[in-house]
């Protein structure tokens, strides 16, 4: 789906974010070859990041994340945390998601007033799936719209909530943004995942540190 806070397709073509048809019906030919399948948003889905605000106002961003969490809470799927939700701000981020009900995945973000989950569990097709979202410090700004948040160590995070699921679940997918290839090495080598989610990739990194259950889902 990769909306990045898009409701309608936004008009690019590498590639055309958003879409909330156009994810329903990608789903729904999923689900007609495969069986049941799960929505998963690997973060920076309701607010754009900073350089991403095009003369919109803020009102607008607000009321259109009002409707992505309505549609992502009725799909009962996994929705992480990205560092675009924060940069928005945490007065915006807590109205509309507390207004909603939508539940946030973030192992390693505390943001007083919020309730986040710290591991997800599902079952798809018999399967119980245990997700794992992980958010760098170094990714977040830390303007005044956002000085509360504690940001714990994401490796000891990744360790904590993988000793959590073990045993409940038959796989484990980790969700991760992270700015340097040092970290995403260290979370390589620590988890015990399935499948490790990389929502950003850092610029400078080589493909060496990669793994096959490593999955590159940058756009």
């Amino acid at each position: 789906g990769l909306l990045r806070s898009e409701v309608v397709p936004c008009g690019c073509t590498k590639p055309p974010y958003g879409g909330l048809a156009r994810w329903s019906a990608t789903s729904k030919l999923v689900e007609k070859f495969y069986g049941p399948c799960l929505s998963v948003e690997i973060g920076d889905s309701l607010f754009p990041h900073m350089d991403e605000r095009v003369g919109a106002t803020r009102s607008y961003y607000i009321e259109k994340a009002r409707l992505l969490c309505r549609w992502l809470k009725e799909r009962n799927g996994v929705v992480a945390l990205g560092e675009g939700e924060l940069e928005f701000g945490l007065v915006e981020l807590s109205g509309v998601v507390n207004e909603t009900g939508l539940s946030l995945l973030s192992s390693n973000v505390r943001i007083a007033g919020l309730c986040f989950e710290t591991h997800a569990v599902r079952t798809v097709n018999g399967q119980r799936v245990g997700f794992i979202s992980l958010l760098d410090p170094a990714l977040v700004e830390r303007t005044s719209t956002i000085a509360s948040a504690n940001i714990a160590d994401p490796v000891e995070s990744l360790v904590a909530e993988q000793r959590e699921l073990e045993g409940r679940v038959q796989l484990t997918v980790v969700i991760c943004h992270v700015k340097s290839e040092a970290l995403l090495e260290r979370l390589i080598a620590c988890s015990t995942g399935s499948a490790i989610f990389v929502g950003h990739l850092p610029a400078s990194t080589t493909f060496a540190v990669l793994k096959p259950n490593v999955i590159l889902a940058t756009p």
